[in-house]
């Protein structure tokens, strides 16, 4: 049976995914973007992180979209997840030969169940559980000690786990461009998991970055030109987010936006804008922070030269981990928003990704 008990005493400390509407502020929003770069990732004076999202939470609609009777009069729905105080997001680090985590700066193997996979990526659902997509295999189930359960054996890739409706979602690539949704843990009993489509990018787009907090997801895809950044709701619906400058289209083909993660309460997003040469390589790789309600929150930073490659990026709202590919091999690293860098040690052959715990994993435990 897919269900778990209903708390009788609902925490009054959230974290800062809730399901609440949004409202006209949607349309408003806009990200306002600059071109590529060398300045320093500063904190500006009147920065300080937004306690909530009026951008995405519940049924997002840009001003924009036309919005029918239904959808605008759809219940409101809390999301209740649990809250640790004192909690410091771990970082969880896909590797070859064992997976590691870190709350410091050195990292440790991951031990039982996660050790015996091939993780390709990993991301927590928020309720103790962990969802694992492995190296051409199954996306995977942990929820403890025991046999992870297989959510997916058919060729998925795992993106990321959203929160919404009282439920945690994983989102599964399937193909280039499709992506399906299924449900990890539900009030109602049921015998299987609800499993659906959930959006459907266009003919030629293919997804570079994914990432997803309550219920909105956001997504840097590449085409024939040089890709987009596009947020969505719970349904599916483009919120039509306008980006009055985009980055400058230097190789058709490659994409601009390389690395996407969202702030876990929804309200800022870390991205990374890469230029190209003329041979198609990268020359720059440059990381931006904007708050979704309010412009900007950080000036860009240069975190990539030449030849160097951003593969991973997570965001848990005060930190940015990062790994990066370059000559020297694979590097992960963390910067603050007080303009911090710390270097991560992973003893590892070989690095896949990385991902912040937003709450305590305690299949891992």
């Amino acid at each position: 049976m897919f269900g778990r008990p209903r708390q009788s005493q609902r925490s009054q400390s959230r974290l800062t995914l809730r399901g609440h509407r949004a409202t006209a502020l949607v349309g408003a929003a806009v990200l306002l973007l600059l071109p590529v770069g060398c300045t320093e990732l500063e904190r500006p004076e009147a920065y300080s992180p937004a306690p909530d999202s009026t951008l995405v939470i519940g049924e997002a609609e840009s001003a924009s979209a036309e919005i029918n009777d239904t959808s605008s009069a759809a219940e409101e729905v809390e999301d209740f997840v649990p809250s640790v105080e004192g909690y410091v997001p771990q970082i969880l680090i896909a590797a070859e030969p064992q997976s590691m985590r870190t709350a410091g700066t050195v990292a440790s193997e991951i031990p039982g169940v996660i050790a015996e996979l091939s993780v390709a990526r990993m991301a927590d659902d928020l309720v103790g559980g962990l969802v694992v997509g492995q190296v051409n295999g199954p996306v995977v189930y942990v929820q403890g000690q025991g046999e992870p359960e297989i959510l997916d054996d058919v060729g998925a890739q795992l993106l990321d786990v959203g929160y919404w409706g009282g439920s945690p979602r994983a989102f599964l690539l399937v193909g280039d461009n499709v992506i399906d949704w299924v449900q990890l843990v539900s009030e109602q009993e049921a015998v299987s998991r609800s499993r659906q489509p959930h959006l459907r990018l266009a003919e030629g787009e293919k997804v570079e970055s994914f990432s997803a907090q309550a219920d909105l997801q956001v997504i840097a895809t590449s085409d024939d030109n040089c890709g987009t950044l596009r947020f969505y709701n719970r349904t599916g619906t483009d919120l039509n987010l306008t980006l009055p400058v985009e980055p400058v289209c230097t190789f058709p083909g490659r994409p601009s936006y390389g690395s996407v993660a969202l702030s876990p309460d929804g309200a800022a997003v870390a991205f990374t804008i890469v230029e190209y040469r003329a041979d198609g390589s990268e020359e720059a790789t440059e990381l931006q922070v904007w708050e979704l309600t309010g412009g900007q929150a950080l000036t860009p930073r240069r975190i990539g030269e030449g030849l160097d490659r951003i593969t991973s990026l997570t965001f848990d709202g005060q930190r940015i981990a990062f790994l990066k590919e370059s000559a020297d091999g694979s590097s992960v690293t963390v910067i603050d928003l007080n303009n911090n860098e710390t270097p991560i040690q992973v003893p590892a052959d070989s690095i896949r990704s990385v991902s912040f715990a937003r709450n305590p994993v305690t299949a891992l435990q």
